[in-house]
């Protein structure tokens, strides 16, 4: 922490949630690489800008599905790889919102 700024590299628990972040902060904004860890046993790895899924990055559902792609403020956007809990893939294509 920067002066009580979330800045630099660290782990913050939301505890409301049972969430958890571990990564790169800027200025108390999620923003480059980390770790979202979801309260329901979800997490999203890859790149944050201001808080939001951005850049690339992998969702993991807590029923095992995954999906692999680019992020934009939050969403997904351009292509990316969905692969079931079954062993199946599905190519993905998104437009931005």
């Amino acid at each position: 922490m920067e002066k009580g700024v979330k800045h630099g590299i660290g782990t913050f628990y939301y505890f409301e949630t049972a969430d958890r972040y571990e990564g790169q902060w800027k200025y108390d904004e999620r923003s480059g690489k980390g770790t979202y860890y979801f309260g329901h046993g979800g997490r999203y790895t890859g790149h944050w800008k201001h808080n939001f899924e951005h850049g690339q990055g992998t969702l993991f559902s807590s029923n095992g599905e995954k999906y692999e792609g680019e992020w934009k403020q939050g969403h997904k956007v351009g292509k990316g790889i969905m692969y079931q809990n079954d062993g199946r893939e599905e190519a993905m294509e998104f437009e931005e919102a």
